[in-house]
């Protein structure tokens, strides 16, 4: 179990790895945000990472974002024991 925290918030999370090194010290949570929505876009350790594909949902919200002039936000949420 990893307790991950931003902004005032704190989340557990369980990670798992099949790998010899289970160290998650060095993970990472990427999300991005319109307005008061979070949408989860990269997963990243110091040896793995993936980017998540877009929603149709977060896809719209982002041309609505763009469209209307305002700023996409970027969270990283990092893991710690």
């Amino acid at each position: 179990m990893v307790e991950l925290s931003t902004g005032g918030r704190q989340y557990d999370v369980l990670a798992m790895s099949n790998g010899p090194d289970r160290s998650l010290t060095d993970s990472r949570l990427v999300f991005q945000r319109y307005g008061n929505q979070y949408f989860l876009s990269h997963i990243g350790t110091t040896s793995r990472s993936r980017d998540i594909s877009m929603s149709s949902v977060e896809r719209e919200l982002k041309k609505t974002t763009v469209a209307a002039g305002r700023q996409i936000e970027t969270e990283i949420v990092l893991a710690t024991r």
